[in-house]
Parts: structure tokens; C-alpha cells; sequence
């Protein structure tokens, strides 16, 4: 099995099984950054997800001190992974969804195989908001669910 199917089905697997969204450093509504209103454009930091309108980032840090920017790699038009120290030790995957038809909100999914320290960075680039979630240094990655990340359209 290559290693897309798994990772879809890893992500999959995170949403029916309902655990506890991560810590999410947000209010209700997501932080206004006007700098990050801009377009998307993909490189090994970043990945450009829904058409280009949200831009994912990943920074990470281990308790020896090591610290840098995920790489992340896309899977699908709304989905992707991150890795860290290695390209083939898959670190976390996440998606942007379009709720907009069930709450008027673009859903924010990710799922964590690390306890090292991340903070997983999503930019609605149409108007700059941004939510960033955070996973503590030394604790296991809990999964996001973020229902109500970004107004639609």
C-alpha cells in the first residue's frame, strides 16, 4: 500500500474515532494578521490547501533543543502531511474541509504521531485570519477538530 491511501485513512481513522481536539491557542474568532492575506504559494514549508485559500505551516521543537520548520507535502486538494527530522517518520497530518453547506465554517483536522512541541499554523489568505494550535513540549499530539476554524465563503 503506498503511503497516501494509509495517510488518508490515518486521518480518517482520527474523525471516527471522536478524541479531543488538541490545545488551540484561539478565541472563537480567528486572529487578523493583514500581512498574511496573501496568496498562497507552495514550498516545502508550506502547504496551499482548498484552491490556495488556506496556507499551513508547522514549526517544531524537542526537549534536547532542536527546533525548524516542518516539511510538509501534500496528499490531496484539502489534505497533507509533516515531517520533521526524517521524510520517511510521518510527524502529523492535517486538512482543511468546507463545512460552509453544514455551519458556514471551513473545518480544521489534524492528527499527531510526535510528543514533541508543534505549532501548526492555518491562514485563511482571503482575509488573513489565522489559527494557530499548539501541542506541548513532552505531551502526545490529541487530535484537532475545529469545527468552526474559519467564516465562509
Amino acid at each position: 500500500m503506498s503511503r497516501k491511501p494509509m495517510l488518508v485513512a490515518l486521518v480518517g481513522a482520527f474523525v471516527l474515532a471522536g478524541w479531543l481536539p488538541a490545545s488551540v491557542a484561539h478565541a472563537d474568532e480567528p486572529a487578523v494578521t493583514p500581512d498574511a492575506a496573501a496568496a498562497c504559494t507552495v514550498d516545502a514549508q508550506h502547504l496551499c490547501l482548498q484552491g490556495g485559500r488556506f496556507r499551513v505551516s508547522a514549526t517544531y521543537s524537542t526537549p534536547q533543543g532542536q527546533s525548524g520548520n516542518a516539511t510538509l507535502v501534500s496528499i490531496s486538494a484539502d489534505t497533507g502531511y509533516a515531517w520533521f527530522f526524517n521524510s520517511a517518520n510521518v510527524e502529523l497530518i492535517v486538512k482543511v474541509l468546507n463545512g460552509c453547506g453544514v455551519n458556514s465554517k471551513f473545518w480544521v483536522f489534524a492528527g499527531g504521531l510526535t510528543n514533541v512541541r508543534v505549532d501548526l499554523t492555518v491562514v485563511d489568505t482571503n482575509n488573513g485570519a489565522q489559527r494557530v494550535y499548539t501541542n506541548p513540549q513532552s505531551t502526545a499530539f490529541a487530535p484537532i477538530q475545529d469545527t468552526s476554524a474559519f467564516s465562509c465563503p
